[in-house]
Parts: structure tokens; sequence; C-alpha cells
């Protein structure tokens, strides 16, 4: 067995166990952003564009830290987190 076979149980686990304690999780654990699209469509849209793939939408910032928690956040019904915003130097 792949560890990526495990992939799916594992993330609706940690989702779970952020749910369960929220609380705590939501004010002490913000989303780490920064500015959007210089990953994704750099490298990863780079990618997906010379083998036919589904392209990544560039929004305004991109979660570098936190994807899972927000998948719990909107499975709880949350809109809103708290987050640190970086930004790139010129």
């Amino acid at each position: 067995e792949s560890p990526r076979e495990n992939i799916f149980p594992d993330a609706i686990a940690r989702t779970d166990s952020i749910i369960r304690n929220i609380d705590f999780v939501k004010p002490n654990f913000p989303f780490i952003l920064f500015p959007g699209g210089e990953i994704r469509e750099r490298e990863y849209n780079a990618w997906a564009r010379n083998e036919c793939k589904t392209l990544c939408n560039v929004f305004e910032y991109d979660i570098d830290q936190g994807n899972a928690r927000a998948i719990a956040y909107v499975l709880n019904g949350d809109s809103t987190a708290p987050a640190f915003v970086g930004s790139y130097r010129d």
C-alpha cells in the first residue's frame, strides 16, 4: 500500500480533528497568505499547459500554510478566519 492511498482518509481525519478543536485552532493558528499567482501561475500552470491538464485559478492571495484548516472551517460553516498576509519585497 502506497502512502498516497491513505491521503483521503487522512485528510478526513485531519479536518474532523480541526473541527472538534476549532475553538482552540482558529484563534491560535492563522492562515499564512502571500500574493497570488506567484507559484501557481508560474510553475503549476506552466506545467499544466504543457500536459493539457486543468489550470489553477489565480487569486489575489494564495494560502501558503493552512489548507486543511481552510477546508475544516468551510465544513464547519465559517466564512472568515484570521490570517497573516505577506508581501514580496522589490
